[in-house]
């Protein structure tokens, strides 16, 4: 019996496990990535997004200009369809 519902435990962590897999694979694989066109894609819309505003251009950004900066970014890379 106590064979028996370690089996069972076993088989429902590895069942979890499963959904995970992929996430998994990833972070292992050098974690998350995006591909070289849409790198491009992104440096395209910070440089346009730095050259609309000067606050946005410089090097030193506190967090929330790091998120405006982002949120600004976000529709041109809609555009650009990613």
């Amino acid at each position: 019996m106590k064979h028996l519902i370690k089996f069972m435990a076993s088989i429902t962590v590895l069942l979890i496990l499963t959904g995970c897999m992929d996430t998994a694979t990833r972070l292992w694989d050098g974690g998350p990535y995006i591909s070289k066109k849409e790198r491009e894609a992104f440096s395209q819309c910070l440089d346009e997004v730095r050259a609309q505003d000067s606050v946005m251009a410089k090097m030193n950004k506190t967090e929330a200009e790091r998120l405006e900066l982002l949120r600004r970014t976000t529709p041109c890379m809609q555009r650009k369809g990613y």
